[in-house]
């Protein structure tokens, strides 16, 4: 019997199940998975009575709870040493739970690893290609040893997890940066971390303009901004290292030029120079989306991309001044 329990949060995700089961299923019945405890966030959908009849273990939260709150509920269900968090939007590739399995196996001070999207992400539109493709490029260029962890399709020694009290349900009730927070517990205790770069999933989700602005903004850079001012997070982790701060200074100067252009039309020559460094720079992730999606995907990956830098830095610098005006002044 294998030594992974699945876990896997599940929310209206019964769209998604002829995708997402069939290698949970051919996981389990090779042996690689001992059991698969599916919890029922609340749903209002068929998707738990399904994973009930493929007899996985389903628990419920009585309620909109959480991604964290219905991941704790489950590993505190398991019953083996490893447990292997899925998303029910992501269709796990044969072999990822042996391929965890081992890494943590042969590196005894890892407490956690996690792998990325694939690079053949599914055609649900061009900004959804994008953003998937720009996630499986931040996993796959970082270094292996990590700062951060991610729950999408990652793997935690559950005595650890359960040590520091694992994900917090009371300050993140919605998806947010909840496995990034874990991670710094985790590292605080002395543990490692680290990406295993052959490990992959599909995600099915279908991105919009507007749902990217809105995870970026209020699910991930307000948060994790403000973990790092409190001084509980790494502020080089993945994206956050010191190139992709640099790329952001150049959307910066991008942006300012647009906005000089009025007054001094040479700004846009400008705002040009800037755009072809910026492409430049980024040249082998555009490449991987130009061979995705065509020339229109390259370009539309090229403005979403300076938009995600800019508002990134911008939602850095208001935390910056948030933290300053909430500082207590010394008394005199």
């Amino acid at each position: 019997m294998s030594a992974i329990t699945l876990v896997m949060p599940l929310w209206n995700g019964a769209h998604h199940q002829d995708q997402v089961l069939p290698p949970i299923l051919r996981a389990r019945a090779q042996g690689e998975i001992a059991e698969v405890i599916v919890v029922d966030d609340g749903s209002t959908d068929v998707g738990a009575e399904r994973a009930f009849r493929e007899g996985f273990t389903v628990l419920r939260t009585q309620g909109r709870r959480g991604p964290a709150y219905a991941r704790n509920l489950g590993v505190e269900a398991a019953k083996t040493p490893l447990v292997l968090f899925v998303d029910s939007d992501v269709v796990m590739h044969d072999g990822v739970p042996v391929l965890f399995a081992t890494a943590m196996e042969h590196d005894a001070g890892l407490v956690a690893a996690f792998g990325s999207y694939d690079d053949r992400p599914p055609p649900l539109g061009l900004i959804s290609v994008y953003r998937n493709l720009w996630h499986h490029w931040v996993h796959q260029t970082a270094p292996r040893e990590a700062t951060t962890f991610w729950a999408g399709l990652g793997v935690v020694r559950r005595s650890e997890f359960l040590a520091v009290h694992g994900f917090d349900a009371v300050r993140y009730p919605r998806p947010e940066i909840e496995d990034i927070e874990l991670a710094g517990r985790l590292r605080a205790r002395g543990g490692r971390m680290a990406i295993v770069k052959d490990v992959f999933g599909t995600h099915l989700k279908r991105w919009t303009f507007w749902s990217v602005l809105k995870t970026d903004i209020f699910q991930r850079a307000l948060p994790w901004s403000r973990l790092i001012l409190s001084g509980r997070g790494q502020n080089d982790a993945l994206n956050l290292r010191w190139q992709e701060r640099a790329k952001a200074g150049l959307s910066g100067v991008i942006a300012l030029a647009l906005l000089l252009t009025p007054f001094r039309f040479q700004f846009v020559l400008v705002a040009l120079a800037a755009l072809v460094i910026a492409a430049v720079a980024n040249f082998p992730f555009y490449a991987l989306v130009h061979r995705r999606s065509g020339a229109l995907g390259c370009a539309v990956a090229l403005l979403m991309h300076q938009l995600y830098y800019l508002y990134g830095a911008g939602v850095w610098v208001f935390c910056v001044l948030e933290s300053k005006l909430r500082r207590p002044r010394a008394s005199a």
